[in-house]
């Protein structure tokens, strides 16, 4: 999860995505941390 988001904030600060990309990324990041997490409390 954390390498994930470096990996955004690296491509934020090269000037790769938009404010608005940097959201959507982000959000989609937290959406899939967020199913991990619930298959693992479902076990």
């Amino acid at each position: 999860m954390l390498g994930h988001a470096r990996l955004v904030e690296r491509r934020v600060q090269g000037g790769y995505l938009g404010p608005a990309e940097t959201v959507t990324s982000m959000r989609a990041i937290d959406a899939a941390g967020r199913r991990i997490l619930d298959r693992i409390t479902g076990l």
